[in-house]
Parts: structure tokens; sequence; C-alpha cells
């Protein structure tokens, strides 16, 4: 649905450390970034890729377009655009970072091919709605899954203990 609505040709979604940008983990991607391109990414181009480290510049949260970030024919010129983008047919791009826990960012790109052309202020409205529910439900995701942990560890704890014992709250 949104590749439709925004006329998307493919997408990444990655958490990463708010402080350093470092990738943490890779949450979701469109199919054209297959098992190499995500290990190159991973490895080394997301640590020189010029939107998402200009985007940083915004501060959270934030959504931009690709070229209010750098101008296009600059971005050409980069390593990140003639070594990665052209080998996955990515031109444009607009991004958003958000904050989903302390110290800890989703970032998300949306890109279109050359073909396709560069995304306008509406469509960066729209991926701004659409960052703003995605961290929320990835903060609550987190949420639960630090409660679930913690909930874990106190059950581990009461298995491990000889005497039977009943906590109501």
């Amino acid at each position: 649905a949104l590749r439709d609505a925004l006329d998307v040709g493919s997408s990444i979604m990655f958490v990463c450390d708010e402080a350093t940008g470092d990738m943490r983990r890779l949450v979701g991607v469109s199919p054209n970034f297959d098992a190499g391109a995500l290990a190159d990414y991973r490895a080394y181009y997301h640590g020189v890729n010029p939107w998402y480290h200009r985007g940083r510049r915004f501060g959270v949260p934030a959504t931009v377009v690709g070229e209010e970030l750098i101008r296009e024919a600059e971005f050409l010129k980069t390593e990140f655009a003639a070594d990665f983008c052209r080998r996955l047919g990515i031109r444009h791009t607009t991004g958003s970072i958000r904050r989903i826990a302390p110290g800890v960012v989703v970032g998300t790109g949306l890109h279109r091919t050359p073909c396709q052309g560069a995304f306008d202020l509406e469509h960066r409205r729209l991926h701004g709605l659409l960052a703003d529910n995605l961290a929320r439900a990835l903060g609550v995701a987190d949420r639960l899954g630090v409660l679930r942990g913690q909930r874990t560890a106190g059950l581990e704890t009461l298995h491990a203990l000889g005497v039977g014992i009943a906590l109501l709250d």
C-alpha cells in the first residue's frame, strides 16, 4: 500500500544508536535489498550514506527529502550513489528519523528510481505521518520486550527457589 501511495521503488528501515548513528539492526527492507546488498550496507555503506548522516543534523524527529540534504549532482558523485545506489536502482529518497526509546532511533528511507523522479514536499509530509506511527509502534514493542525480559527473569528466579511463593499485586 505504501509503495502504491507514494510511488516507492524500495525502502529500508533500521534501528540506530542516537548519539553515534551506528546501526543496531535492520528491521525491514524491500526485495531489491538482497542478501549481498544488505551485508554491504551493514558492513560499509551505512557509514558513508550521505542521506543518513546529513539527515541526522536535522535532529530528532525529522523527515526530509534527499534533495534537501544534498544536491542531486553532488549526490551522484558520491561513492554511496555510484557503487551502492546505482546497483539497487536508487536515485531519490525521503527519509525519516524518530526516537523509539532513550538513545535509540529508527530510520526509514523510501526510494525511487531515476525514472520515477524525486519526492516532493507532500511525499515528505506523508512519510512523516507514517514515521510517527511507526515510531510509536516500535516504541511500544520495545517497551513490551523489555517488560517481557524482566518478567522472564523474575519467573526464572521464582522457579529456582526451593519453597513455593505466591506474589499478588
